[in-house]
């Protein structure tokens, strides 16, 4: 009860001074898919790159794995598509985290320990703000939590339901992002662990309903998404292997490049994570038994986190430093496991309220990026939705063709958007009527500060 009212209080503080309506591109993205599952529509998206639809056609899915959309249509079906419902899943995810990591830690540290550990993880920069939204970072870091409890019992015993669990968990996250399959690296600690002889059949209980889940489930959601916006099949589609190669290595470079140009805020946010992975490190040098192989796990997981993102995706900004989230639950355990050694309970009191108190102040100098970012984002987004309604007056369901008009697809929900202005006039009408529009007529739209929408069509469509 005292860690879930440390995560309620945390949540209500991070309410505020945030605007409560969805901002963020990415979290409408995922509540219009829950909206169209809701309303039994499917798991189709209300939002396309222009390229998806001229190669795939109408409808599909959304870019994302669409495990997250899933969860919010729960909320949709059960209080309504209102623009309320959506964060109360990330919500309800950022208060189980807590929760699930003291567990863990309560295992694998002390009791005192584990309270500290979920404490930490309630002021962790950017999660709380990110609880406020309707963004999937939450649930994964939830994912996450689950897998490392999970995959602390089957280290303390490794019966053979407890292995099927972790392999049916890295599916299920991996339904919400694909990156959560990296935590496989580290799973595999455990048949290290094991004798010679029963790695085998370990093994096979660990990956086998893994694949299981990737075969049935994971790769026909995976199948239905949109092909574009889509870094590693934009990467792949290169004529030749050595131009693929080329075009890996040079997105490594950028990301390399963009690190190094990172704002103050998330230069802060990931000193901090590096700083906490190499307290890791010398927790695996210093320790024996649980604590070192916890610490193993941490590295790992950043291995095997980082340098896909590196080589594939993309770390520029919060789009790619979010997804290292995913290392928070098992940084917070083993940097516990370092202090806990210490011999004076006196010391151990002190070096965690020192943290507790260096995570409040990078999270407070992370929130104000946010909420700024957060606030800009809605009332530009709002803007172009009331210069969209104003020119274009389509009641009823229709296809937009708009350069990012996100906040517009989510007020109007029988549009479909379609953004991509480079492409020529003529592209762009056979992009809507692929998309459901009988006809098509381009027009544009003024913004109040003298701006223009450019590559704006409104086309009324059959209904979907």
């Amino acid at each position: 009860m005292l860690v879930a009212g440390l995560g309620l209080a945390a949540l209500a503080l991070a309410q505020w001074p945030g605007p409560p309506q969805l901002a963020w591109s990415d979290e409408i993205v995922y509540a219009a898919m829950a909206r169209n599952l809701a309303a039994g529509r499917g798991a189709i998206s209300s939002f396309y790159d222009a390229r998806s639809i001229a190669a795939r056609g109408y409808p599909l899915g959304d870019v994302h794995m669409p495990g997250h959309a899933f969860l919010l249509s729960a909320a949709f079906a059960a209080l309504g598509p209102r623009e309320g419902a959506a964060p109360l899943v990330p919500a309800l995810a950022f208060v189980a985290a807590g929760v699930v990591l003291w567990r863990a830690a309560r295992r694998a540290v002390s009791p005192a320990a584990a309270v500290v550990c979920a404490g930490s993880l309630y002021v962790f920069p950017s999660l709380a703000r990110y609880a406020s939204s309707a963004m999937a970072e939450t649930p994964l870091v939830l994912l996450a939590c689950l897998h490392l409890l999970a995959w602390w019992r089957a280290l303390e015993r490794p019966a053979l339901g407890r292995l099927a669990t972790l392999g049916l968990l890295l599916g299920v996250g991996a339904t919400v992002r694909e990156t959560f399959l990296a935590l496989l690296v580290p799973s595999l600690l455990l048949l290290w662990a094991l004798p010679g002889g029963r790695r085998l059949r370990a093994g096979a209980w660990l990956l086998g309903p893994l694949a299981a889940y990737l075969v049935l489930v994971f790769l026909p959601l995976s199948r239905a998404r949109a092909p574009y916006p889509f870094y590693l099949e934009e990467l792949l589609g290169r004529p030749t292997k050595a131009e693929v190669a080329h075009a890996f290595a040079m997105n490594t470079l950028a990301n390399l490049g963009a690190l190094a140009r990172l704002g103050p805020e998330e230069a802060t946010w990931l000193t901090a994570l590096l700083v906490a992975a190499a307290l890791a490190a010398a927790v695996a040098l210093l320790l024996r038994g649980g604590p070192r192989r916890l610490a193993a796990y941490l590295l790992l997981a950043v291995v095997s986190t980082v340098l896909p993102l590196a080589v594939t995706y993309t770390l520029q900004g919060w789009t790619g430093l979010r997804s290292l989230l995913l290392l928070a639950p098992a940084t917070l355990v083993c940097a516990a496991a370092l202090v806990e050694e210490l011999r004076s309970a006196r010391l151990r009191r002190a070096c965690a309220g020192l943290a507790l108190l260096l995570l409040l102040v990078a999270s407070a100098f992370l929130d104000r990026r946010l909420v700024a970012d957060r606030r800009q984002e809605l009332m530009a987004g709002e803007e172009q939705a009331r210069a969209l309604e104003a020119a274009l007056a389509c009641p009823g369901p229709h296809v937009v063709v708009a350069e990012e008009a996100f906040r517009y697809g989510w007020r109007r929900p029988g549009a479909v958007v379609v953004w991509e202005g480079r492409l020529a006039e003529a592209t762009l009408v056979s992009v809507a009527v692929r998309a459901g529009a009988p006809s098509a007529t381009v027009v544009g739209a003024q913004l109040a500060d003298g701006g223009e929408v450019t590559a704006v069509g409104c086309f009324p469509s059959s209904g979907r």
